[in-house]
């Protein structure tokens, strides 16, 4: 697809100016290529990015309704909101399920064991029971 990519946009510098929004595309497009195309040799690199897209929308549309967050407090309230939020979704844990269990735990146990208690733990003893 890539490929195809490249040949369109090098048939499109020869009709449309940089000058143009199309134009501009197509002529950056070619002497980046490389650099565009690098994650696609990289095992590391997840070709699809709509996880971390996901992360980032929710980041903002919490963010942006949070009326309270200009307050000290609201403030707090927010992050500590969004940090159970962020950890949970990039632990791919249910959220509703990991904040309920986390509540029900006694203080004393989640005292002792904290890193028992972090969504990624629990993501995991999931995984595991079923």
């Amino acid at each position: 697809m890539w490929e195809e990519i490249k040949d369109f946009a090098g048939s499109m510098t020869e009709v449309w100016s940089k000058a143009t929004k199309l134009g501009g595309v197509a002529h950056y497009i070619l002497p980046h290529y490389k650099k565009l195309t690098a994650y696609l040799d990289n095992p590391i690199i997840s070709i699809s990015n709509d996880f971390s897209e996901r992360i980032l929308r929710m980041e903002k549309l919490i963010q942006a309704n949070a009326l309270f967050r200009n307050s000290l407090e609201g403030r707090f309230a927010l992050d500590i909101n969004r940090s159970i939020l962020q950890t949970g979704i990039a632990a791919r844990a249910p959220l509703q399920d990991y904040v309920t269990y986390v509540l029900r735990a006694s203080p004393e146990d989640v005292q002792s064991h904290p890193e028992n208690f972090i969504a990624l733990a629990y993501s995991r003893m999931n995984s595991q029971l079923t």
